[in-house]
């Protein structure tokens, strides 16, 4: 139990822990967002996301209350501060142990409390709540009021008078009862008790954490299992596309909806100058190469797999098909022009499109490099134009799909020779600069 002594107490939780279980909960982020609250049918995820913020803020917070600085005859508000956060860190746990139901994979300890009679949650609560949530009616916990119809606590304190408690404890919270002829009692509290405690309910956490792996695993082997429908079982390859994308959410995802229904657009698209639409049917083919590796990426649930990193192109070059990361000096002085553009297949208002149209007009000397406005364009053929203008740029500089579309006229405009091809692919670490302009394409 210690001794009565003057110094301070501090716990350490282990930080690492609450950053490994968001880690896990955001490796496979779409599965964690079906979950359901207490089986129902009411979407857990806004709380999951809450209680992963909680238990971030309130470890740290926890770990920097230095405790019993301040003693004297008053309230401990000190302590009273710590075992209120402490009411939150646990009830965060028990809400996810109430989503992800791994009760029954805990061994429980019902010992650590010295006063807890076996039942060391009843006990916390009873004692968090003459302290501090209901210091003036306490009655929930019968097993610890003994022949009270509720208890009052008027003030918890650090112990610097051994004598009151009889007892070497750290505080002692003075308790008043509703029984005449008792006056009030003393309740010994031993920090080395509640930190135990307090560890012990954190370390819960590995729990959820093997659980959240179980379940993840469990839907991908069934998501492997069930096949996605080749193209080959469509007419239209814009059908064989919104196939692709259904998929897609339900694994993934429904974040990049967008995205596919561009490239649906792309091949509902033709343009009356030959040379255009023999550029069109390049980016056409791009994209179903791109799409066939795409397609085996998510049949094999490759995502979220840190042992599978190698496929990682073949994921992000089906989206860099839409997002350019041309790392050329010449396209770097109109990233803000591609990021507005860009919305000129979403819905805008006239000004927007304006706006847009006088963007486009700035860059023309650029895309005219590799294509042909042609007269009485739709809103939807010039983004397509666009798009495959930027396209061939990006094969013709160092970008990321240099590292996946073949060196074959099937796909690009001019066939590089090896040296030069050599010297594009070669794959380079973007700064920060990059990243954030790419960002921005996202809209994020």
């Amino acid at each position: 139990m210690g001794k009565v002594r003057s110094s301070t107490f501090q716990i350490h939780l282990d930080v690492a822990l609450a950053y490994d279980f968001r880690k896990k909960i955001n490796q496979h982020q779409h599965f964690s967002m079906k979950k359901n609250i207490d089986k129902t049918d009411i979407n857990a995820w806004n709380k999951i996301c809450a209680i992963m913020d909680r238990i971030d803020d309130t470890v740290c917070y926890l770990n920097s209350i230095i405790l019993g600085k301040v003693r004297g005859r008053s309230t401990a508000f000190d302590f009273i501060d710590f075992l209120n956060n402490t009411g939150v860190l646990i009830e965060c746990i028990d809400a996810i142990n109430k989503i992800y139901d791994f009760k029954s994979k805990i061994k429980k300890t019902n010992s650590i409390f010295t006063e807890g009679k076996n039942n060391d949650d009843s006990y916390f609560k009873h004692i968090r709540s003459l302290c501090s949530v209901h210091p003036v009616s306490t009655n929930k916990h019968k097993e610890f009021l003994e022949e009270d119809d509720f208890q009052c606590c008027p003030r918890v304190v650090w112990n610097e008078t051994p004598s009151i408690t009889k007892e070497p404890c750290d505080l002692y919270a003075i308790v008043y009862g509703t029984q005449e002829h008792i006056y009030h009692k003393i309740i010994p509290i031993y920090l080395s008790e509640l930190f135990d405690y307090i560890q012990g309910k954190y370390s819960d956490i590995k729990t959820v954490i093997e659980i959240v792996e179980q379940n993840n695993q469990s839907i991908k082997s069934e998501l492997i299992k069930k096949p996605i429908k080749n193209e080959r079982e469509f007419e239209d390859y814009a059908d064989y596309l919104k196939s692709l994308n259904k998929c897609y959410n339900e694994r993934v995802g429904s974040d990049n909806d967008g995205i596919f229904e561009f490239y649906e657009t792309v091949f509902s698209v033709s343009f009356s100058d030959s040379k255009n639409q023999e550029l069109l049917d390049k980016y056409k083919e791009a994209i179903k190469f791109s799409a066939h590796k795409f397609h085996d990426y998510i049949q094999k649930m490759y995502f979220g797999d840190f042992k599978c990193q190698n496929h990682q192109d073949e994921f992000e070059n089906y989206f860099d098909l839409y997002f350019f990361s041309s790392n050329s000096d010449e396209l770097k002085a109109f990233h803000y022009h591609l990021s507005k553009i860009i919305q000129l297949v979403h819905p805008l208002n006239s000004t927007d499109r304006l706006y847009i149209y006088s963007l486009i007009n700035e860059m023309k000397c650029f895309f005219e490099k590799y294509i042909t406005f042609e007269d009485q364009m739709s809103d939807v053929q010039l983004s397509v134009i666009i798009s495959v203008a930027l396209y061939i740029h990006s094969l013709e500089n160092k970008s990321s799909l240099n590292r996946v579309i073949p060196n074959d006229l099937k796909f690009r405009k001019i066939i590089l020779d090896n040296d030069r091809y050599n010297v594009i692919i070669a794959v380079e670490e973007q700064n920060d600069t990059d990243k954030d302009i790419l960002f921005q394409l996202l809209g994020i």
